[in-house]
Formats: structure tokens, C-alpha cells, sequence
């Protein structure tokens, strides 16, 4: 969004290579796809093995605002192949997403994914050759672990190696894809990681928001559908008398719900109705946000991490760690609803949340940068549009397809229930 709005094209090339480096590295899991948890270096290549739900639920957004800028079709496939490892990894059979995947497997931290040459070569035959150079595999190993000749799987130049073995990139894409397939069923055999089965109402919010927007964006059914049964799961497992609870685990709920479960199942909301654009998503975002602001929020602005009135220190969390903030996360939520709805008051509430962190802001940026996505929005408003058609509404192709940065798109119609909307909005 720094680039569509300041025209800075350097921030764009920094994302792009970023994000082609990540795709290519180590982090990256290329057979069985979904990105590991963090680097040990800084050239993406040796991984910590251990996937996170919300690494997954973030990166593929990531990939698919890249996509919608850029159009680049590395981005496009990316997003997709985190989706495919999400529904068919981390999916419960009762519709919500597991939290994380162990590093370890048969004690071995990394053994699951690390390869020995002779493995591929028995594997691949012919085709070892190729693979092993695109994968860089070697013969002594690539990875220094506990058992010398074991390689990570990563890339470094698909275009050098397709000259290299006079191929087409089609072609050269086409052979990969074969021996992935191949690779990735002998790799079944072997003893996976453990899953930690618990399913998170904060982690899960990111995800039905970031498979909300591929189908928004890719037209991608099946994961619109995940993210509608994962919504009805939350619904059903994990809500109670209007609240949220934050954990489940072995058909019981548990822990009151805090400001994160709050905030990202919000912004999945919002998510839903911007890809599906029924009415009843916005009902809902606004639901929670009214949950929130009698139980959680600071008369100062921003909202405390717990709606105990007994702790002794409520805590008020603004910096970003390895997920956005819960405050962040809601100031863009109410941006959203604010230009959903033409409500300046939710607009002005954001302001609040900016207002009440702008002393640590000023002191950290680094800390608080997914405040800072949304902190011009806040500032010098953003652009709504609201359209009212006779029929079932519709999404336009550009606007689905298109990042436009503090952009609601409101379209009432057909068979909607807007009663819970302002007034002038119904008129």
C-alpha cells in the first residue's frame, strides 16, 4: 500500500524480491507447500521446521496483495499452494484449522523435510539430474545438521537452470511439477510431525480472512467454502451467549476470548462480505465490535488485551510481534466498517486507537507497522463507494481483482437485510 499510494517503486521491488526469495527458500516447504516458522539466517535457506496457522493465514495474503499489484503469476500460485497445504493439512474434520505443525519428527528436528541424494536418485531416475540442480541437492549435503548428507530443498534461479538443460521454463515447470508429486508421495512414508490439534478463535479469524480473499481475488471456490465452514465452526464451538472463547480442543471450548479473538474474527468478517457481499458478515463485524467496546475498551482510546476488570495491570498491546497487534488489527476494522457504513464515528473511534499509541509509534515505527498500514487512512480519510442495485449484487471484475488502498465497496440490493445499518443508508 506504501507504493500505490506514494508511487515509490524501490518499496515495491523490496516486496517483490522479498517475497520471491521466501517462495525459493529453505522456509519454503517446496513439496508438500506452506511456509516454516522462521529463517536461522538471513538468506531464507535453513529454516526452524515448525509451521504456524498464522504464518500461513498472513503470508498468503501477503502474496495475494502482491498479486493484485504486480500480477505476477509467482504470486498468483504461491497463494494457492498455501491454501491446498492449508485445507489439506491443518483442516479439522469439523471445519476449523489446527494451530501448528511440530519441527521434529522421529526426533529428528527437520527429518521430514531434509533429503539425501541417493533418496532422489532412487526416486526420480533420469530425471534426478535436473531436480537435484533445481532443488540444489548435493551429494555431501546443503544442511549442516545432526547427520551429515542431508539437503534442504530450495531455489535459486529457475530461469539459469532451464538455459543449463536447454528447456523451456513450461517445460522445465512441467518435469518439476512430476518429480514434486513424486517426491512428495515417498515422503508420506516417512514418520510426520506431530500436529498441535487445538484450534485457536485468533489464528483461525487470520485465516478465514486470507482464504476469504483468495477466492475473492483468484475466484477460488474452495477456499471461500473452507472459510464458511470455518466461520460456522467458530459459531458453533466457540462462541457462547454473544462471547468468544479462545481455544479448542477435543470437543471442549475453553478461556475466555481476548482482544486478538476479537479483532481477527472481525477482520474475517470483513473479509467474507468483501468477498461474497452479503449483508449479515457486517451485521456480524459489528456484533463483535460492540462486544468489544463494553468489555474491553480503555475510555482512553484502544482496547485492553482482556476484559478482566480484577487483573491488577490490564494490559493495552499496540507492537506488532509475530502476529499484527490486536489494537492495529481493530483500528483498520473500524476504518473498514466506517467507510462500509458512512459512520464517522467508527471512523473517528480508529482515530482514537492512533491517537492513544502515537507516543509509542513515534518511539518504534518498526514495532507498529501494521498500525502504521492504516495510520494515513485515519488521518486523511479514505475513499467509499456505495452502490444500490434493483438485483442480486455484484462485485465488479476490476474491483475484485484490483488493491486499491483506503477503499470500502458497499452494494445493497436484491434480497438484503440492511435494518442494522445507519439510517441514511436505507433512505
Amino acid at each position: 500500500t506504501y507504493h500505490l499510494r506514494r508511487g515509490e517503486g524501490e518499496a515495491l521491488e523490496m516486496v517483490r524480491l522479498t517475497l520471491e526469495r521466501m517462495r525459493y527458500g529453505g522456509i519454503y516447504d517446496q513439496l508438500g507447500y506452506g511456509f516454516h516458522r522462521y529463517a536461522v539466517e538471513p538468506t531464507w535457506t535453513i529454516p526452524h521446521f515448525e509451521k504456524m496457522l498464522y504464518d500461513q493465514a498472513l503470508a498468503m495474503t501477503a502474496y495475494l496483495e502482491a498479486f493484485q499489484v504486480t500480477g505476477d503469476e509467482l504470486h498468483q500460485r504461491t497463494a494457492l499452494e498455501i491454501s491446498e497445504y492449508v485445507l489439506r493439512d491443518l483442516k479439522s474434520p469439523e471445519g476449523g484449522f489446527y494451530s501448528a505443525v511440530d519441527a521434529e519428527s522421529g526426533g529428528v528436528e527437520g527429518g521430514y523435510y531434509l533429503w539425501r541424494a541417493s533418496e532422489i536418485l532412487e526416486a526420480l531416475g533420469d530425471d534426478a539430474d535436473l531436480v537435484m540442480r533445481y532443488f540444489n541437492v548435493l551429494e555431501d549435503g546443503n544442511f549442516r545438521g545432526e547427520v551429515r548428507g542431508e539437503n534442504i530443498l530450495h531455489v535459486d534461479s529457475p530461469e539459469r537452470v532451464a538455459e543449463e538443460f536447454n528447456l523451456t521454463l513450461d517445460e522445465l515447470n512441467e518435469r518439476i511439477e512430476e518429480a514434486r508429486r513424486v517426491l512428495l508421495e515417498r515422503r508420506l512414508e516417512r514418520e510426520a510431525p506431530s500436529v498441535d490439534d487445538k484450534v485457536l478463535t485468533d489464528w483461525n479469524g487470520l485465516m478465514i480472512g486470507a482464504l476469504a480473499r483468495c477466492s475473492r481475488v483468484l475466484d477460488h471456490d474452495e477456499s471461500l467454502r473452507a472459510a464458511e465452514g470455518c466461520l460456522e465452526f467458530i459459531e458453533d464451538r466457540l462462541m457462547s451467549d454473544g462471547r468468544l472463547l479462545h481455544r479448542y480442543r477435543d470437543g471442549e471450548a475453553a478461556i475466555n476470548g481476548k482482544l486478538d479473538d476479537y479483532a481477527f474474527l472481525i477482520w474475517g468478517l470483513l473479509e467474507m462480505y468483501d468477498a461474497t457481499l452479503r449483508e449479515g458478515y457486517i451485521r456480524k463485524a459489528l456484533e463483535l465490535t460492540e462486544t468489544l467496546r463494553d468489555n474491553f475498551r480503555d475510555s482512553d482510546g484502544g482496547f485492553y488485551l482482556t476484559d478482566d476488570p480484577d487483573v491488577i495491570v490490564r494490559p493495552k498491546e499496540s507492537m506488532d510481534g509475530a502476529i499484527p497487534s490486536g489494537n492495529s488489527v481493530q483500528m483498520q476494522n473500524l476504518l473498514r466498517l466506517g467507510g462500509l457504513l458512512e459512520d464517522e464515528g467508527l471512523i473517528e473511534e480508529a482515530r482514537g486507537i492512533l491517537k492513544a499509541f502515537s507516543r509509542r509509534v513515534e518511539s518504534s515505527p518498526g514495532a507498529h507497522t501494521f498500525l502504521l498500514s492504516s495510520a494515513e487512512w485515519a488521518v486523511y480519510g479514505g475513499r467509499s463507494l456505495v452502490v444500490v442495485c434493483s438485483g442480486e449484487p455484484e462485485i465488479p471484475a476490476v474491483l475484485r481483482k484490483t488493491l486499491i488502498p483506503d477503499f470500502t465497496l458497499t452494494v445493497m440490493g436484491g434480497s438484503g437485510d440492511w435494518s442494522f445499518a445507519p439510517a441514511h443508508l436505507n433512505e
